[in-house]
């Protein structure tokens, strides 16, 4: 359920239609705006901290769900 909502809310961060936004898309738009509301929008729903650092070196969704699924294991 959580990443059905990320990737809903993701599509909104990065001005993607959500039927685009699939695991292999590779981001166009990945600005400094995108990655705060990005960690914003993990911590709401995972409770988790990625730094913008290593976000700012993500190229596409699945980089970022690999991140979290990552994190989440810690």
């Amino acid at each position: 359920m959580h990443r059905e909502k990320f990737l809903n809310e993701l599509a909104e961060i990065v001005e993607v239609p959500v039927e685009k936004l699939q695991e292999d898309y590779i981001f166009e738009k990945w600005d400094s705006l995108a990655i705060i509301a990005t960690i914003s929008l993990i911590d709401e729903l995972w409770e988790i901290s990625i730094p913008g650092k290593v976000l700012l070196s993500v190229k596409s969704v699945r980089d970022i769900l690999t991140l979290i699924e990552t994190a989440l294991l810690k």
